[in-house]
């Protein structure tokens, strides 16, 4: 019932990096939707942290990929929404440097 952590290591190999790296990509992600009130300086440090993260998690394994794609739906869904151009740029950027 309760196997030891060794014996799933063909499946776990780097999933515990990846996880922090795309939690640590979508925690931005959502700082930046979240925190309408600070300067638009800091919301884009936001987004430009978050790329590196996703990037990162995507290179250590592949399944993270559909976090990926999650996370450009909604960045093209916002776009549409707000018209901002920097988020069309940056769901483009995310395709083109996770892939």
């Amino acid at each position: 019932m309760n196997a030891p952590l060794i014996i799933y290591t063909s499946l776990v190999y780097g999933e515990i990096p990846s996880l922090a790296f795309f939690s640590a990509g979508i925690y931005l992600l959502l700082l930046y939707f979240a925190k309408k009130e600070q300067s638009f300086r800091r919301r884009l440090l936001y987004l430009i942290c978050s790329l590196p993260m996703m990037m990162a998690a995507v290179a250590v394994r592949k399944n993270s990929l559909i976090v990926v794609i999650a996370a450009v739906i909604v960045l093209v869904w916002e776009w549409l929404r707000t018209r901002r151009h920097y988020l069309q740029f940056y769901a483009a950027m995310l395709v083109v440097c996770c892939i």
